[in-house]
């Protein structure tokens, strides 16, 4: 092909489907295929492996030339594009022209939670994820007239869930989304007391599975329609929050004996105090349901 000169999409595919055919027939092979290290010296080892900063000059000197520098230019470099357009420059036009009718890699797809949690794992060990300098820079590009909603009025302003009927089912969405969502992620040591005791009774049961779309308690007996709630003496008090938890606790306890289910609640005091004589409660309702 001449300088230039692109490949059809038609083209493209051909070649593609030449090839599939070619290395699945076995007459055209990868060079390095079932070759080592050991076999050939063709196959090198990479300079840096098993090295460290603390081991290595040279991978301290590359971070700290790295450090800060994600999208791949030198701090006060201008990008060649910078300003202009597919109407001011015949280059944008033609890469924007070549970039017309091509799927993203992704479109159609969806992540697999592994990959999803290989990828969390990634940034939250990346140091330049979360410096100071990314945290000042993505502050200042939101300041004052740079901010989108500068001078802008929130359409829902002044609405509520009696006057417009769209945020009373946004608000029912996010209720249920939270509902699958387990909350808190790590049981509490006063949870952990009752999972211990049922598990030595070899009582089986399940952990914050939502019920009656109206909680997740603590510890779960589908079957028999029980559930069990260990509660912080400070956090599910009359006194904190303005009793706020406290009369949400008792409004759930409403909804579950309305829908025939046996609410018990644990103050964290009586499972610290004896676990036994909780746990020994729980099977007395269990016997009954």
């Amino acid at each position: 092909m001449r300088k230039g000169q692109q490949q059809t999409e038609d083209a493209k595919k051909r070649i593609s489907e030449t090839l599939k055919i070619s290395y699945a027939s076995g007459k055209r092979l990868s060079w390095n295929k079932g070759l080592t290290k050991k076999t050939d010296a063709r196959i090198r080892i990479s300079w840096s492996k098993g090295l460290t900063k603390k081991t290595d000059s040279r991978l301290t000197q590359i971070s700290e030339k790295l450090m800060g520098n994600t999208n791949g230019f030198k701090k006060g470099h201008t990008p060649w594009c910078k300003g202009l357009t597919a109407e001011t420059d015949v280059r944008v036009k033609r890469g924007a022209e070549n970039q017309k009718g091509r799927v993203g890699a992704m479109k159609g797809r969806k992540h697999s939670e592994e990959t999803k949690r290989k990828i969390s794992l990634a940034l939250l060990d990346n140091p330049q994820f979360f410096s100071d300098m990314r945290r000042k820079h993505l502050s200042e590009i939101h300041l004052g007239e740079k901010n989108p909603m500068y001078d802008k009025t929130p359409w829902n302003k002044g609405l509520t869930k009696k006057t417009h009927p769209s945020l009373k089912t946004a608000s029912e969405k996010k209720r249920k989304q939270r509902l699958k969502q387990i909350i808190p992620k790590k049981d509490t040591s006063i949870e952990v007391a009752l999972q211990r005791e049922l598990d030595k009774r070899k009582i089986a049961y399940e952990k914050h599975v939502p019920v009656c779309g109206i909680c997740q308690p603590d510890i779960v007996f589908s079957s028999e329609k029980v559930a069990v709630f260990a509660d912080g003496n400070y956090w599910h008090s009359k006194t904190f929050d303005g009793g706020k938890v406290w009369r949400r606790d008792r409004h759930q306890d409403d909804v579950l004996q309305e829908n025939d289910w046996t609410s018990i609640r644990f103050w964290g005091s009586e499972i610290r105090s004896s676990v036994s004589e909780c746990v020994e409660q729980v099977v007395s309702v269990l016997e009954k349901s």
